[in-house]
C-alpha cells in the first residue's frame, strides 16, 4: 500500500478490513479522514491490489471481522494480536522486509516517493498526480519533482550573461 497507493504510513494503519472495496474488477481502499481531512477513494494498481486481496484473505482466516484493523502485531508464534499496529511498527516492519530483500535506505515514506516519482516520469501531470498523492497544492508535486532533474539537464548549462546578437 506504500508504494502502490502511495498511502502515508498513518493512513495505512487506519485502515479496517471494511476499508478495502470492490467495484467492477477493481480494488480499492476507502481512506477516511487523511491528512487533508478527506475521505477518499485510493485505487490500486493490479499488483497491489492482487497483494492486498491476499492480506485481507489470510486476515478473514485469522477470525478477523470487516471493523477489524488490516494490520495487527503478531507474537512470535505468528498469532495475531487484535490491537491495530503502531506507526513506529509499520516502520519496522517494513526496515525488516528490506533488510531479507537485501535492499537498504527505505524508510516508510520511500514507498509514497517512489510512486509519485515513477507517475510523474511516465508523463502523469502534475496536477494528476496531486490528486493521486493526496497532496493539498501543486507545489508539493514539485518537491517530487525536482528530485529527478539530471545534471545534464539544469539550467545552470543555459546560463549566459553574453549580449545576443542583432540580426
Amino acid at each position: 500500500l506504500l508504494f502502490g497507493a502511495a498511502l502515508r504510513r498513518n493512513e495505512a494503519i487506519k485502515l479496517d478490513l471494511q476499508n478495502i472495496k470492490y467495484k467492477d474488477k477493481l480494488i480499492y481502499v476507502e481512506l477516511t479522514n487523511t491528512k487533508n481531512k478527506d475521505d477518499i477513494n485510493q485505487v490500486l494498481p493490479n499488483w497491489a491490489a492482487i497483494i492486498l486481496k491476499g492480506y485481507a484473505t489470510q486476515r478473514t482466516a485469522e477470525g478477523a471481522r470487516p471493523e477489524d484493523p488490516l494490520f495487527v502485531g503478531y507474537t512470535r508464534w505468528e498469532t495475531p494480536d487484535t490491537q491495530r499496529v503502531t506507526a513506529s511498527a509499520m516502520w519496522y516492519r517494513l526496515k525488516t522486509w528490506c533488510k531479507r530483500l537485501k535492499i537498504s535506505h527505505v524508510g516508510t515514506h520511500a514507498g509514497r516517493a517512489t510512486a509519485i516519482t515513477k507517475l510523474l516520469d511516465d508523463g502523469a501531470s502534475h496536477r494528476q498526480v496531486r490528486e493521486f498523492s493526496r497532496h493539498k497544492s501543486i507545489q508539493m508535486v514539485e518537491v517530487y519533482d525536482k528530485r529527478r532533474t539530471k545534471l545534464s539537464e539544469s539550467l545552470g548549462l543555459k546560463l549566459s550573461y553574453k549580449k545576443k546578437k542583432n540580426t
